[in-house]
């Protein structure tokens, strides 16, 4: 077609698209397979935009930092300010915290929105220098569990009432649940009887949550309902069988998250099903040792894989030090932990390992299919 407007007429108004017309292909992370470009059709985006601005009850003056590439999409459709710092991306980690720290400063961020590796950088700049965030009002972390321990640091470096909040979702389904600091360390110090774990809050209004195929205990898949539910991945009819099932009241999407449902309809996370560490009469998520062992001093995180064939494998929980701590202290101090852990006699080793293989979006998720090859060469020759 050639021409302008000017010869042939006005352009015709471009068409309001319908609610189930696609919007965006949103690609999984890949840490546990393949990626997967999940579908949002415009009304996955107007029930993600729902739901964010319930989390974040975005003021006439607030300036949001997307540490989160979503955000990068979603903020300015939220209606605040939108700051997209200079992270890479495709390893968030190695983003200088400079480039975080000075456009927080620079244009009086209120809200921060990232990865728990991003905000790590944060928490380690103002440890190293003491820059504090005097503007910042709201800390929402995704991607992965947020931590006690970093949430701490966060919590020395923002005004005393900010808020910091621990976002669980999927690309599938963004956001879900969350649940703020404070109850977050309360979950940990009294958990309901059964419910090891980290607890993710209740889920949003509009958004249900069910537990597939539960166990004895309540233990199942995770499976969520809601208007952020992408209803169909792009071109992957498999995927969709494994996952999606439709019902009267929308599709409901199978996380492949291992969780419970208490009896005040908070949700807690046990890990991923296919981590799941299996060996001679019991079974181990990963989510329960972890929480534990990440607490012990000098510990940055631990891992729990499997070693060998499953129903026969050799738990071997691998530990990451903090950068000043020595590594014979730290394995002394996460056996300490594990001795008064119910599971704790199950594991089989403990492994020092210099810094996690991570997926490259957030930098958060462990890539526990490369590190369980990484014990087992370490360990060769070993059985249960």
């Amino acid at each position: 077609m050639t021409g302008t407007p000017a010869a042939h007429g006005p352009w015709p108004p471009p068409r309001e698209p319908d609610a189930d017309d696609l919007a965006v292909i949103a690609f999984t992370s890949g840490s546990t397979g393949r990626p997967r470009g999940a579908e949002y059709r415009h009304a996955t985006l107007a029930g993600q935009l729902d739901a964010l601005t319930t989390l974040l009850s975005p003021r006439p003056d607030d300036v949001l930092l997307a540490g989160f590439l979503p955000i990068a999409i979603l903020g300015p459709l939220l209606g605040p300010a939108t700051v997209v710092p200079a992270v890479n991306h495709l390893a968030p980690a190695r983003t200088p915290p400079e480039e975080l720290v000075e456009p927080v400063l620079k244009h009086a961020v209120t809200t921060i929105l990232a990865s728990p590796a991003v905000l790590g950088l944060l928490a380690g700049h103002w440890a190293r220098h003491g820059v504090a965030l005097p503007s910042v009002r709201r800390i929402l972390s995704f991607g992965a569990p947020l931590r006690t321990r970093l949430a701490d640091a966060l919590r020395r470096a923002v005004p005393d009432d900010a808020e910091i909040l621990s976002v669980y979702g999927a690309t599938e389904c963004l956001p879900v649940s969350a649940i703020n600091d404070h109850d977050l360390r309360e979950s940990l110090r009294r958990p309901p009887d059964g419910h090891a774990g980290t607890c993710l809050g209740k889920p949003l209004p509009g958004i249900h949550a069910r537990i597939l195929e539960a166990d004895r205990t309540g233990l199942g898949e995770i499976a969520v309902r809601g208007p952020t539910v992408s209803p169909a991945y792009h071109a992957r009819p498999d995927a969709d069988a494994a996952t999606k099932s439709a019902t009267g009241l929308g599709v409901l999407h199978r996380t492949g998250d291992l969780g419970r449902l208490d009896d005040q309809g908070r949700l807690w996370y046990l890990g991923r099903k296919v981590h799941l560490v299996t060996g001679p009469g019991f079974t181990l998520t990963t989510e329960d040792v972890e929480i534990a062992a990440d607490a012990a001093p000098g510990v940055r995180r631990t891992a729990l894989v499997g070693v060998g064939p499953a129903l026969c494998q050799l738990p071997v929980l691998c530990v990451e030090a903090a950068p000043s701590a020595r590594g014979s202290a730290v394995l002394a101090a996460v056996r300490a932990v594990l001795r008064d852990h119910p599971e704790g006699h199950r594991v089989g080793a403990l492994m020092l390992h210099p810094g996690f293989p991570t997926d490259p979006r957030h930098n958060s998720k462990i890539d526990r299919l490369r590190l369980a090859g990484w014990a087992a060469k370490r360990l060769r020759g070993r059985t249960p």
